[in-house]
C-alpha cells in the first residue's frame, strides 16, 4: 500500500484478507468510502435496490457458503432500513458482519444520528464500533471474530471521521484467531441417546444446521444404517448441507441426508 493510506482503505485490505469476497449493500455518504475501498481491495459489492433487500441477500450468501460475508449500509436510516434483515439473521446465528456508515464522532445533533448499538442490540446483533484510528483495525477484527467464531451477526458502526483518518507508518499484518476445538459431548449424555436408540421401535435421525456445521453427516448416516433408523433433515439442515457440504460430500461419494417433506 503506497503512502499513508485512510483508516477505511486499510480495513478493506483487512477485511479481503480475512476472506471477505462479496458485499452486498446500498450506498450513501457514510457507507461510500469503505465500499468504494472494498471493491478497490478486490471485494466484490453487489447492489440492492434497498438495505432490507441488502441484509437479506448477505443473510442467504452468508448461509450458502460460509464465507465472511459483508452488508454495507448507510447511516440513519440506512440502517433502519436493514434492520428486518439483520434481525433475521441474527435469530439465525447467521455469521455476518454489517458495515454501518455512523455520523462523525460526537455529532449528536445530526439529523443521521442514531444510537446505532442500542437499536442493534434491540434485535438481538451485536454491536461493535471502530473508535478511534489507532483502535480500528482491532476494533474490525474483533467483529469479524465474533462473527466466524462465535456465529454472530454483527453490526460494525464507521464513524465517517475515522474512516477518513490517515494511518501512518508500516501496518503489521492482523491475523483471525484459530478457530476453536470442536466440542465433546457428555459422556453420560451420550449413553441416554444409545438407551434412548435401543429402546426405540421407529427412530429417526433429525439432522439440523448444527450436525452439518459439526460435519457429523457420515456419522449419522453410518448411525442411522447400524440402528434402522430413517433420516431426515430440517429446513437450515438441508441448506447447509445443499451449499456448505454439498460439494465436497459429493466429490468424496458421501451419502446425503434426504429432506423432510
Amino acid at each position: 500500500m503506497k503512502g499513508n493510506p485512510t483508516v477505511a482503505a486499510v480495513l478493506a485490505d483487512d477485511l479481503a484478507a480475512y476472506g471477505a469476497r462479496r458485499c452486498f449493500g446500498l450506498l450513501g455518504t457514510a457507507n461510500f468510502k469503505i465500499s468504494h475501498a472494498l471493491v478497490e481491495a478486490g471485494v466484490e459489492l453487489i447492489s440492492a435496490r434497498h438495505e432490507g433487500n441488502a441484509a437479506c441477500m448477505g443473510d442467504a450468501y452468508a448461509k450458502a457458503t460460509g464465507e465472511l460475508t459483508l452488508v454495507s449500509v448507510h447511516s440513519g436510516p440506512g440502517l433502519t432500513n436493514a434492520l428486518t434483515g439483520i434481525a433475521e439473521a441474527a435469530k439465525s446465528r447467521t455469521p455476518l458482519l454489517v458495515l454501518a456508515g455512523d455520523v462523525p464522532t460526537g455529532a449528536v445533533k445530526s439529523n443521521f444520528y442514531i444510537e446505532q448499538a442500542e437499536m442493534v442490540r434491540s434485535v438481538g446483533a451485536v454491536c461493535e464500533r471502530i473508535h478511534t484510528a489507532a483502535s480500528a483495525r482491532e476494533d474490525t477484527l474483533r467483529a469479524v471474530t465474533r462473527a466466524m467464531r462465535d456465529r454472530q451477526t454483527v453490526v460494525l458502526s464507521l464513524p465517517t471521521d475515522v474512516q477518513d483518518a490517515i494511518l501512518p507508518g508500516t501496518l503489521p499484518p492482523l491475523a483471525l484467531p484459530p478457530a476453536p476445538d470442536p466440542m465433546h459431548p457428555d459422556p453420560a449424555s451420550v449413553r441416554r441417546l444409545a438407551d434412548a436408540l435401543l429402546s426405540a421401535q421407529r427412530p429417526l435421525v433429525l439432522a439440523g444446521r448444527g450436525a452439518v456445521l459439526s460435519g457429523a453427516e457420515g456419522a449419522l448416516t453410518a448411525l442411522a444404517e447400524r440402528n434402522g433408523a430413517l433420516l431426515a433433515t430440517s429446513v437450515c439442515g438441508r441448506v447447509y448441507s445443499r451449499e456448505t457440504r454439498g460439494r465436497s460430500a459429493s466429490a468424496a461419494g458421501s451419502p446425503r441426508l434426504p429432506p423432510t417433506s
